[in-house]
Formats: structure tokens, C-alpha cells, sequence
């Protein structure tokens, strides 16, 4: 049931990537030329509300309760794994396996929760960001989890949101978002806080991620509105499909940026070894 429902998102990805690849063109445009002032007091604002849901989804027991799960599919390699970080035993290939389980549950979770949304209730709509964030926050934990790094040191956890942050950006934005990224992991090694003072995790370029959201709640209480039956099937879809496609996104860009990640941890392991 649930590969056909993947199958079915991957079907209607093709027919509207390109009309949303042309939208987001178009509102990068327009949001660009927006005040800087403006831009500047809510990046802060935003950056402080992440924060809080940071330190929701990353309370000690929730943390461990993901690593369980992950050391569960891990001991069907290694029985004697008890640690997050010997996770780096596996190969990459066992790891690989182990972050796209995960990440497909993920991306459904994405999809019941859009379909919620879509169905253009108030409550269900106010609540559709901040689960949707909760839900992908997660499932980047679940990806450094498979790669052996655990999110439970506040380090780890504002480099989590970075991912949470650069993966969510608009297609415009990826491959500035993948050298900001990179150059975040760097800086990290330097600055193991990863956070200096007066930083901020997000930046400007995230206002268009959450305008964005916001269009989309107004588009599916209008379906809603409009629709005879009190809930819009075409919402519902709508819904489904784009959280979904949302999480798709954020979870192929945690996946490059973990496995950057051991790559550069292994030629380095390597160097000193020679």
C-alpha cells in the first residue's frame, strides 16, 4: 500500500514539476525585492520559532527513541551494535538501505499530514508548518543516525536545523544552498559551536519557504470553500502531494549532505593513518 501511494506521488511529480519549477522562478523574483530591513526582522523571528521547535523535537527521550529504531534495523547486520556511532562499521551500502527505510516512512507521514491539510480545516491548516517541519526535522535525525552521528550534543542538533534549513529552500536556491552548507560543516570544524554570536540558523532566502506555505494554506481553504461537499478531493491531493514532495526534497538533501560527510571523515581518518 504504501509503495503504491509513493508510486502514485512520483507520477503526479512529473506532471507538475515543471509548472512549480516556473512558479518558484517567478516568486524568487518578487521576493527578492523586498526591503532588507524587512527580510532581517523576520529571519529573526522565524530563526527563534526553529529554535523552539528544535528543542521540542530534540528532547532527550524522543532523541533515544529514534536511535532505538535505528539500532533495531542496524543489529539485522551487526547484532552487537549498541551505539549510534558504530553504525559507521557497516558498510555504506547497509547504511544507504537503512536511511531510504527510514526516509520513505518519513515522506508518508509528509503525505498523511498534507492530506489533512488539504482537506482546507483552520485547525489542520494552522498546524500543517510546524508539523511539517516536525516531520522532516525527524527524519534528518534518522538520516545522521544511519550514518552513525548522534543528535543528542546541541552541536549536532544546529547543524540538523542547518540541514533543515538549506534542504527546504527553493530549486533557485540548491546549489547555493549545497556550498552554504558545506562551507557550514567546515566552518564547524573550527567552530565546533557551529553557532557564533549574533548568527542565525536560517537566512533570508527561507522567507520564500514559508510565504510559501502560507500561499498554499490560503489555495487549499479556497478549494475547500469552493467545493460542494465541504472537503475538496482535488485539495486533499493537492496536500498530500506537495508535503510529500517537500520531504522528498529535505531528505535527498540530508542524504548528500551525510554522505559529504563520511566521505570527508574517511579521507581524513586515511591522511592520518598514512
Amino acid at each position: 500500500m504504501k509503495n503504491d501511494l509513493l508510486q502514485l506521488l512520483d507520477q503526479q511529480d512529473v506532471q507538475w514539476t515543471k509548472s512549480i519549477e516556473e512558479a518558484d522562478q517567478r516568486f524568487s523574483e518578487w521576493m527578492q525585492k523586498l526591503p532588507d530591513e524587512y527580510k532581517v526582522m523576520a529571519v529573526e523571528v522565524l530563526d527563534q520559532l526553529v529554535l523552539m521547535l528544535s528543542q521540542f523535537c530534540h528532547k532527550h527521550h524522543r532523541l533515544v527513541e529514534t536511535e532505538k529504531k535505528i539500532l533495531l534495523e542496524a543489529r539485522l547486520y551487526d547484532e552487537e551494535m549498541t551505539q549510534i556511532e558504530e553504525l559507521r562499521r557497516l558498510k555504506l551500502s547497509q547504511r544507504q538501505y537503512i536511511e531510504e527505510k527510514m526516509k520513505s516512512r518519513y515522506v508518508l507521514y509528509s503525505l498523511v499530514e498534507g492530506g489533512v491539510a488539504g482537506t482546507g480545516n483552520p485547525v489542520g491548516l494552522a498546524l500543517d508548518l510546524p508539523a511539517l517541519l516536525t516531520i522532516n526535522l525527524k527524519m534528518i535525525q534518522a538520516v545522521a543516525n544511519a550514518y552513525g552521528y548522534s543528535l543528542t550534543s546541541p552541536p549536532e542538533q544546529v547543524l540538523a536545523l542547518k540541514v533543515l534549513h538549506a534542504g527546504t529552500l527553493s530549486k533557485a536556491y540548491h546549489e547555493d544552498a549545497w556550498e552554504w552548507m558545506v562551507s557550514e560543516y567546515h566552518k564547524g570544524e573550527e567552530y565546533p559551536l557551529y553557532v557564533t554570536e549574533h548568527e542565525t540558523v536560517i537566512q533570508s532566502e527561507w522567507l520564500e519557504t514559508i510565504a510559501k506555505q502560507w500561499i498554499k494554506a490560503m489555495s487549499l481553504y479556497s478549494l475547500k470553500k469552493a467545493s460542494k461537499k465541504g472537503v475538496s478531493v482535488v485539495g486533499v491531493l493537492v496536500g498530500a502531494t506537495l508535503n510529500a514532495q517537500f520531504s522528498k526534497q529535505v531528505g535527498e538533501f540530508a542524504s548528500r549532505f551525510y554522505q559529504y560527510r563520511v566521505e570527508q571523515e574517511s579521507q581524513s581518518e586515511g591522511a592520518l593513518s598514512e
